[in-house]
Formats: structure tokens, C-alpha cells, sequence
């Protein structure tokens, strides 16, 4: 018994120290697995990345490639359709430039004439004024301007329709149905721009006629013209008429001084 008690105590710190290293080693295998572990969901997280970010990289090239495709496609289908469209831009175009040509020939003729009415008035005797009214020029250009506005007013729609109602309702019924609707036709010529454009160019050459004619022959018989060309400038006939009168008014006053002369 006496022996056995150290042996006992010898076991039991044995023991002892065998349960603490197998806790010890216990303890470093779960740590070695926790860090395995560790290491493994690192590894899964990183593939995972990867793998998002190979698939987003795929993603972006087959965006790419499907949008250079479209843009290909659109590209042929713009292409294709262009001529059409071009067809259809430059036939709008030329509709866009013939409604607004009749606003422009009256404006050109509008502000060509006003010059030569001013100098008739203002400077009559000049040189240069003298030549412009001699001058074939002038109704040149009116009648090359009547014409354009003549050609815009046959391709007129709202002048065809016109004339088709006039010749509609004019069908067999004599002279005096022609003339009596012929007023309406021509009112309806003047609500039209192209028309419209054509007459006034028409009634501008004509007035400008007169008053070359008025303003020569004043120079001839040395009258004053100022007051008839005003009225030509508007009003043709009328300025022509006042002319009239103002010859046959410095006829008789010129009558009068040579009688008193001669008594």
C-alpha cells in the first residue's frame, strides 16, 4: 500500500497531462478548420466575384455587340430609306419655295417701281432720270416679273378651282351669265395670293406706263407733272386725266398772257 499511493499520484499527473494535451490538440485542430474554412469561403467569395464580374464583362460585350448591330441596322435601314425621304424633303421644299415666290415678285416689284416714281417727281429734269424713263429697262423687268407671276398662277390649285366652278356655272347660259360671274372669278382671283400677285405686278406695269408717258410728255411741253404722277402712282388713270386737264389748263393761261402781251 505504501507503494501504491506514489504510483497512484504518478498516474493521475499523468493522466492529467494526457487529458490537457489531447484538449490542446483539440483545440488546434478546430482552430486549423476554422482557418480551412475561412480560407474556403474566401476562396468561394473570390470565384463568386470573379465569375460576377466575367459574367458582367459578357454582359457588356453582347450589349456591345447587339447595339453595334442595331446601329448597323439602323444605319442600313437609314440607307435604304434616305432617297425616299430626300425625294419627299426636296418636293417639299419646292412646294415651301413656290407658295412663298408670289410674295416675293410683289415685293420686288412693289420696291422697283418706287424709286422711279421718286425721281420723276422729285428731280424731272435730271439727266439720269431722263434716260431711266427712255429707257426700255424698266418694263423689262415688269414683264419678266409679270411672267414668273403669270406661270405661279397657272399651277395655282385655288385658281384652277376657280376657273372649273367659273366655266360650271358659265356652261350654255350666254354672254350675260359670263359676264356676270366673271366678277365673282375675279374676286376670287384676289383672295388668291398667286393671282393676286399676277394682277398687281399687272397693275404696277401698266400705272408705271402711264406715268412714263406723263412725265416725257410734261418735259415736252414744259408743264408741271409733280401732282398727275402721284396720282399715276397709285391711280393710273386718274393721274392720266389730271395731266389732261393741266395741259389744257397752261394752254389757256398761256393764251391769256400772250393776248395781254399783245395788247
Amino acid at each position: 500500500q505504501g507503494l501504491s499511493l506514489p504510483w497512484a499520484r504518478v498516474d493521475a499527473c499523468v493522466g492529467q497531462r494526457m487529458i490537457s494535451t489531447l484538449s490542446t490538440t483539440h483545440h488546434i485542430r478546430v482552430l486549423c478548420g476554422s482557418i480551412a474554412v475561412s480560407r474556403r469561403s474566401g476562396r468561394g467569395k473570390a470565384e463568386c466575384a470573379l465569375g460576377t464580374t466575367s459574367g458582367h464583362r459578357q454582359g457588356l460585350s453582347t450589349k456591345g455587340v447587339l447595339t453595334r448591330r442595331r446601329v448597323v441596322g439602323t444605319g442600313a435601314r437609314a440607307s435604304s430609306v434616305s432617297p425616299g425621304f430626300g425625294t419627299k424633303g426636296k418636293a417639299r421644299s419646292c412646294s415651301v419655295a413656290m407658295k412663298g415666290l408670289p410674295e416675293t415678285l410683289f415685293t420686288i416689284g412693289t420696291v422697283a417701281v418706287l424709286p422711279l416714281y421718286g425721281a420723276m417727281i422729285g428731280a424731272p429734269k435730271a439727266e439720269m432720270t431722263q434716260n431711266a424713263m427712255r429707257s426700255h429697262l424698266p418694263f423689262m423687268l415688269m414683264g419678266a416679273l409679270y411672267a414668273a407671276a403669270a406661270v405661279v398662277s397657272l399651277q395655282s390649285v385655288d385658281a384652277k378651282a376657280l376657273v372649273d366652278v367659273f366655266f360650271a356655272n358659265t356652261n350654255g347660259d350666254g354672254v350675260m351669265s359670263i359676264a356676270r360671274h366673271a366678277l365673282t372669278l375675279l374676286s376670287g382671283f384676289l383672295a388668291t395670293a398667286e393671282p393676286a400677285s399676277c394682277m398687281w405686278l399687272h397693275l404696277l406695269s401698266l400705272d408705271l406706263f402711264v406715268a412714263r408717258h406723263v412725265y416725257l410728255d410734261s418735259l415736252a411741253l414744259n408743264v408741271p407733272a409733280a401732282h398727275s404722277l402721284t396720282l399715276c402712282c397709285m391711280f393710273g388713270p386718274c393721274g392720266y386725266l389730271a395731266h389732261t386737264f393741266t395741259k389744257a389748263f397752261m394752254a389757256n393761261l398761256e393764251g391769256e398772257e400772250s393776248g395781254v402781251v399783245g395788247h
